[in-house]
């Protein structure tokens, strides 16, 4: 029956947590970490170094630029707030994982100490 208790009180506890977008591994002590709602822009493979490149074609190859410039920034920006939260999710998991634990540690402390009281012989003094 306690671990039965037990068990859906660790349940719980990460039913009340958003779930991480990204994806952890951790191997040896070392972990990583993937995002799994952003897309990585790709950059231009047509854009020219060629000091002979004409007008129009340098001004639409700044226009590709710009634009791949854009989206690098909503990349970097989705990254942050991805790993912001799966950062959040993660720390609220490992805290009330902690707090479960430390709190079936005092019930099993104090259902002992009970366990001991009762078993106790009561003393009486006399006069």
């Amino acid at each position: 029956m306690r671990l039965t208790v037990y068990s859906l009180m660790v349940i719980t506890s990460f039913l009340a947590v958003p779930a991480l977008a990204g994806t952890m591994n951790f191997t040896d002590g070392h972990g990583t970490w993937q995002p799994s709602q952003c897309q990585q822009p790709q950059p231009s493979a047509s854009l020219s170094a060629n000091p002979e490149t004409a007008a129009n074609d340098l001004n639409a190859q700044w226009a590709e630029y710009n634009a791949y410039a854009e989206a690098a920034q909503a990349y970097m920006n989705c990254l942050s707030t991805e790993a912001q939260r799966d950062a959040t999710a993660a720390s609220n998991t490992i805290t009330q994982a902690a707090q479960s634990a430390i709190q079936q540690t005092q019930a099993s402390v104090a259902s002992m100490a009970a366990r001991l009281r009762s078993r106790q012989p009561v003393l009486t003094v006399n006069p």
